[in-house]
C-alpha cells in the first residue's frame, strides 16, 4: 500500500448507510417525472459498473464504465474479453440512442466515439497490437494499452479511449 494512505481505515472511506438500497440492474428504466433514465450493466473497471441513459436528453453518463484511461487492471476489475464483451453490448444497446457523452473525473462532454475507441484498444489488445507501456498505481502494477502523452493525458496516436490493464488478466 502506498505510504500516504498507511493509516486510511474502512471508517474514514465507508459511508454509515442510513437507508434501504434496491438493487440497480441492467434494464432498469426511472421515470422522473418527463426525464427517464435508462440503465445499463457495463462490467470492466468493477463487475457493477453501470452506464445510464438520459432517454430525453440523448445522453450517456459513462462514469468509470468506459474512459480516456478506464483502469481494468485490480482484482475489483473484469479482464479484457470481458470488458469487451460488455462494451460491445453497451454499443448494441445504446447505439443512435445518444448524442452526448459524459464521464466521471472530467469536466464537460466526452467524445461520442469512447465506446468504439475503447472496443478499438480492447481489440488491439486482444490481438496483440498495444504498446504496453508499464503503468503502477498503489503499489499495483499494469499497462497502459495505448502510449500517452504524460502531460495531457492524451493518446500519441490521437485516438480516443483508453485501457490500464493487466496482462496477467487478459482472457478473464
Amino acid at each position: 500500500m502506498a505510504e500516504e494512505f498507511k493509516d486510511v481505515t474502512e471508517e474514514d472511506y465507508i459511508p454509515v448507510r442510513t437507508g434501504e438500497y434496491l438493487p440497480l440492474k441492467h434494464g432498469d428504466t426511472f421515470d422522473l417525472g418527463g426525464v427517464t433514465l435508462e440503465v445499463y450493466e457495463c462490467s470492466g473497471h468493477t463487475p457493477g459498473s453501470m452506464v445510464i441513459l438520459i432517454k430525453e436528453e440523448r445522453t450517456l453518463i459513462l462514469g468509470d464504465a468506459c474512459n480516456p484511461f478506464t483502469f481494468v487492471f485490480d482484482g475489483h476489475s473484469v479482464g479484457v474479453t470481458t470488458f469487451i464483451r460488455k462494451l460491445k453490448c453497451l454499443k448494441e444497446e445504446t447505439d443512435g440512442k445518444y448524442d452526448r457523452v459524459y464521464l466521471s473525473h472530467r469536466e464537460g462532454e466526452a467524445p461520442k466515439e469512447m465506446v468504439d475507441g475503447v472496443i478499438q484498444v480492447c481489440e488491439n489488445v486482444l490481438a496483440g497490437k498495444a504498446d504496453n507501456v508499464p503503468f503502477e498505481f498503489l503499489g499495483q502494477k499494469a499497462h497502459i494499452a495505448k502510449a500517452i502523452d504524460p502531460v495531457k493525458m492524451q493518446r500519441v496516436d490521437g485516438g480516443i479511449g483508453n485501457i490500464v490493464y493487466d496482462k496477467e488478466r487478459i482472457y478473464e
